[in-house]
């Protein structure tokens, strides 16, 4: 694939799907309480997860169906021996350990785990 073929697509809180290119990054302090992302991190292709963790904190993304369904990577750097675990308001969810990487696709069955 090239060129706009490779850009990610991100939904936007109110519904509508914008295209990304694969160089934008955004960062989420997650502290010590369930997170939902602003559009403007949740834009970007990757997510930077930051700050000290005491449990497992979830990172809620907007939900997809199949015909909108995005993929992300989620880069947890936060501390701590806890994990993010990335959601949708419904279906199944993903951990993410603390110094780990992963590729998160969304769709209608919930987040999957692409790497």
């Amino acid at each position: 694939m090239g060129g706009a073929g490779r850009a990610l697509r991100a939904r936007t809180e109110d519904g509508i799907t914008s295209s990304l290119n694969n160089g934008g990054t955004g960062t989420q302090a997650m502290g010590d309480a369930a997170q939902r992302p602003a559009v403007s991190v949740h834009q970007c292709g990757v997510i930077v997860t930051t700050g000290a963790l005491t449990a497992n904190r979830h990172l809620t993304l907007p939900q997809a169906t199949d015909a909108d369904a995005y993929g992300k990577w989620i880069d947890n750097t936060c501390t701590g021996a806890f994990s993010v675990v990335v959601r949708q308001s419904t279906g199944v969810t993903v951990s993410v350990p603390n110094g780990t990487k992963a590729y998160v696709w969304l769709d209608s069955r919930g987040v999957t785990k692409l790497t």
